[in-house]
This record gives C-alpha cells, structure tokens and sequence, in this order.
C-alpha cells in the first residue's frame, strides 16, 4: 500500500531504553507548552485522547495523572507488536514506582484521575485506520516525528484535518529532536562525530529521509501550513556526569550511527575514519566511567491548536 509505514523500519524501542529515558523525558517537558494543554482542557468532564506511535505507555504514565480532567478514555496506537502487552508491564512498572497508580484490566486510577484505555495495532498513515471514524479531543506524540519522513507527516496531517474537521482535537507533540547535541567538556571530533549522527538518521530507507533532527522545525512549520496555531517551546534532555546508564545507552546509538556511516563509506566526506571514532568512543567511555562527562540533547515539545477552537 502506497501510504503505508514500512514494518520493517519501525521496530519498537526496547522496555529498557523506554524506563531508561522516562525520567530525562519527564525532567525536559516545557512548562510553558504543557500549561496550554491543561488551560485548553479545563473544566471538561472527559477527555478522549489519542496516542500516537504510543511505545508502551508513556506518555498516559506522564500525562493522565497531569491532566485537569477526572475521567479520561485513552486510545493507543502502535505499530509493534504485543502492544497491549507492553502497556501493561510498563504500567505495572510505574505501580511499583510512583505512589497512587491503581490498574486492573483495561482501567487505571491515578489518585483522582480516573483513566479508560484501549490498544490498537495499526498504521496511523492507513486512511481506514479506525482512528480516523472515532471523536477525539486530544492527540498526542512523543518522540515519533524523527523517524517519518516529511511525506509521512504531510499524508498523517492531511488525514487529521478532514477526518477530525467536527471534532477538531489539539495536538500535543513532545520530546521531538532539535538539531545539535552537546557533550562536555568537549572534545576536537564531537562536530565530525554529530555531522554522522545526524547524517545516518537521514540515509536514505525504503520510505524515504527521517525528518530526523529536522522534526521539530518541520513540524511547527507544517502544523502551520495547514492552518493551525502553534506553540513551541525548548525540552532538551540535560544528562548528568553520574546518570552513566542513560549516557552510556545514548552513546551506544552514537556508535551505531557514526560506524554504519563511516562503514558505508560517509565517514570519506567528513574526514573521520574508523580509527578517528574508536579514539573518541574511548575517550568518551573513560569520562563516564569516571562521572566526568555530560550531555545535552535539543528538543522541542509543540501544541496546536485549530483556529478559533
């Protein structure tokens, strides 16, 4: 099918990366963004919200207890496998984490919120999504834009905006990258080593270029092409010297990009060879063995809304 996400490029990030960023997520959300998702829901008896690429659950972990809203019916969506599965262990996780959360079956209470959810294994691009057929006040995004590409966004917003004309949901897109990411105290090859980074999230796939580290301005500027009102604000992780997992973690998928591309023969054009990247990986794994190493990741989080809504 034309429109459709290639199953193969989605796989779904693994339970551990997902506890391992929840925290850095949470710490990064601007404030400024989230006070217009609860100013626009105020007062409501009920939202339906809909999440999008949903993982396992994190964004109704971070969100539902947030919301001003008592009574809440999620809809999840992914396009991995055993979603319902994941939902629940990741919820059953946070139960032994966070004090208040109370799950059975497809219902959870946090403290005073009270929240009804379903899972759906499907393609957000597949125009006879059910999705599409059912009312929703909120849709929501985390961390999913970098890996469409700009024509996926395009068929996905056009969707959204004759299928939910009646309904006219905002839509709340956090945690999407922003370009550059920063390491200190720096070192004479970061530039080479983040120009392959971000070089290997826009290779060339079977569907396209990732909009990559491009989301965010890419989708302020498209949430705005089709007419709706946008705010944006700065989230970026901010990754202390002694939270060594999660800097270890995002190293690893630094490796991974930098080799793919020096091995492709990318690395020619930036003047980095394999040697060059396994110095700076050493150098690297030295300082956080050591605790002397930070890092800082830009992100944005994005709300829109319709005109007048």
């Amino acid at each position: 099918m034309a429109d459709a996400l290639d199953p193969t490029a989605f796989e779904p990030p693994s339970f551990e990366w997902l506890l391992l960023r929840h925290d850095a997520d949470r710490d990064a959300r601007s404030q400024v963004v989230e006070s217009h998702v609860h100013e626009h829901l105020e007062d409501r008896d009920l939202v339906r919200v809909l999440d999008i690429g949903a993982g396992a659950g994190a964004s109704m972990i971070y969100l539902a207890p947030r919301l001003p809203v008592t009574r809440q019916q999620w809809t999840l969506i992914d396009r991995g496998p055993a979603l319902d599965e994941r939902v629940r262990t990741y919820v059953s996780t946070f139960q032994r984490r966070i004090p208040g959360i109370e799950h059975h079956g497809d219902e959870i209470a946090f403290d005073g919120n009270r929240v009804t959810y379903q899972t759906l294994s499907d393609d957000i691009l597949r125009a006879a999504s059910p999705i599409y057929d059912q009312p929703v006040d909120l849709v929501v995004a985390h961390a999913l834009f970098d890996l469409l590409s700009a024509d996926q966004l395009d068929r996905f917003l056009a969707l959204a905006m004759s299928r939910w004309r009646d309904s006219q949901p905002a839509f709340y897109f956090t945690i999407h990258l922003d370009h550059g990411f920063a390491l200190a105290p720096a070192h004479p090859d970061d530039d080479r080593v983040r120009a392959l980074f971000h070089a290997h999230m826009q290779r060339p796939q079977s569907f396209g270029r990732a909009l990559g580290a491009d989301s965010a301005s890419v989708l302020v500027t498209s949430l705005r092409a089709v007419g709706l009102e946008v705010v944006h604000g700065s989230s970026p992780w901010r990754i202390g010297a002694r939270e060594t997992a999660f800097l270890q973690a995002n190293l690893d998928f630094v490796e991974d990009a930098a080799r793919d591309m020096i091995e492709d023969g990318a690395g020619g054009d930036l003047s980095m060879s394999m040697d060059d990247l396994e110095r700076w990986l050493a150098h690297r794994r030295d300082a956080i063995a050591a605790e002397a190493l930070t890092m800082e990741i830009a992100h944005q989080d994005i709300w829109a809304t319709w005109p007048n809504a």
